[in-house]
């Protein structure tokens, strides 16, 4: 499956993979951007700079090569770059319960 550009701001937004048991995108650029999305358990690595993650109020630094994972609750985050990033980001559905 060829990589499907889903937007190109604030960054590049590539999908990769979709299938019922995850899904998986590349996002690339420099400008500040959200990880996460409420309701879903995600997963995601800052493959190329370091940036710093604001989620709750709260700041976290997010060097290069980091994994981070976001839980369902806590819903979508800013990550603010320094420099171009590279970031994979892979989310897990939430059981139906």
């Amino acid at each position: 499956m060829a990589p499907v550009v889903e937007a190109m701001a604030p960054v590049e937004r590539e999908r990769l993979f979709h299938c019922e048991q995850f899904w998986l995108w590349r996002l690339r650029g420099q400008s500040p951007f959200t990880v996460g999305t409420a309701g879903v358990r995600a997963y995601w690595s800052a493959l190329r700079a370091p940036g710093q993650v604001e989620c709750g109020g709260a700041t976290y630094a997010a060097g290069k090569g980091a994994v981070w994972l976001l839980p369902a609750v806590v819903g979508a985050c800013a990550f603010q770059p320094r420099g171009v990033v590279s970031v994979l980001e892979i989310a897990l559905p939430v059981a139906e319960q």
